[in-house]
């Protein structure tokens, strides 16, 4: 038995649903009357929060991802996902939206339950690595920079396929790979010490092509300020540039690996950044070099004087690189 209920909030949906709830019922409302599935938040007899999707002969022997802290339970009519750990709240909610948005273009029954199950396999991923909390404010200025690069040098140069150019969240030494062109991008934090601090030794070599570092002066603002984005904008903003599914999945999976994935905290915090200043990091360029490294010396950081590098302002000519990957 389902009781319907009215409001909700986005960082607690579940907020106006009565714990209270009798032996052998649920309390629940729609979670959203525009979406084409039937989704619901629901509180169960123990007062636990739920996300259920509702539908007919759903297949019941679908592997579930093992998520700490929630249940997962799947029937021939319906998937319910319960927090059974308060402490993640926001955590469950920000998962339980996510879940929402992916399915809104998806045929109801089997095709949902696919992509529910996709997006759970990707949390489990994300929360595998441990990082089930927010990235730290020099990650989040780091990543914020890379995204605008992505987005304002790369997508706009050569559509979506780009996303494949993004090669730091996969392991590579430097963030981005346009063919045998290197980018490493840099935050420098406006009003801060002119230093750009270079977090491996192999972050600033190349054996082959170019090598350019890429610098943007960033800085936090208020909503208001002009031309402030949020990381969550960024993040949508690259989103709704993407053509396929599957361009989407390769963005998706690589901010797993960086470890970002949808919070709220994320959409409260503002930035300005400046067009980004690019060297060439060629024999001259300040930075430690290979044959300077010792052998069994390791996990080696260091920082280059911003003023240092000006001797090398160079562009990339961008011509050559689209000729070079088919644009």
């Amino acid at each position: 038995m389902m009781q319907r209920m009215t409001a909700m909030t986005k960082a607690d949906p579940w907020s106006d649903i009565d714990p209270d709830t009798p032996p052998g019922t649920l309390h629940a409302r729609r979670a959203d009357p525009s979406h084409p599935h039937d989704f619901f938040w629901g509180r169960d007899v123990q007062g636990h929060r739920l996300l259920i999707y509702q539908a007919a002969n759903l297949a019941t022997k679908l592997k579930l991802p093992n998520l700490r802290g929630i249940n997962i339970e799947l029937n021939s009519d319906s998937l319910i996902l319960r927090l059974t750990q308060h402490s993640d709240l926001e955590l469950f909610a920000t998962l339980c939206w996510s879940l929402i948005d992916k399915t809104r273009g998806a045929q109801p029954g089997s095709e949902v339950l696919v992509r529910i199950i996709e997006q759970l396999e990707r949390w489990q991923r994300f929360l595998g690595k441990g990082i089930d909390r927010l990235l730290s404010d020099e990650q989040i200025r780091g990543l914020f920079c890379e995204l605008k690069f992505l987005e304002r040098e790369l997508i706009e140069r050569f559509g979506p396929t780009a996303i494949a150019y993004w090669r730091g969240p996969a392991g590579d030494p430097q963030d981005f790979a346009v063919g045998t062109t290197l980018f490493e991008i840099k935050s420098h934090t406006a009003g801060s010490s002119p230093v750009l601090l270079i977090s491996s030794a192999e972050q600033l070599w190349h054996t082959a092509g170019d090598l350019f570092l890429v610098v943007y002066t960033i800085g936090e603002s208020s909503a208001e300020t002009s031309g402030a984005q949020s990381l969550t904008y960024m993040v949508s903003r690259i989103k709704s540039l993407l053509d396929s599914p599957d361009m989407t999945n390769v963005f998706e999976d690589r901010l797993i690996e960086v470890g970002f994935m949808d919070h709220p905290e994320y959409e409260r915090r503002f930035f300005t950044v400046s067009d980004p200043v690019t060297f060439l990091v060629g024999d001259n360029f300040p930075r430690i070099t290979k044959n300077a490294v010792m052998s069994g010396v390791c996990r080696v950081k260091y920082g280059i004087e911003l003023a240092a590098c000006l001797p090398f302002k160079a562009l990339p000519d961008w011509s050559a690189l689209g000729a070079a990957n088919g644009n």
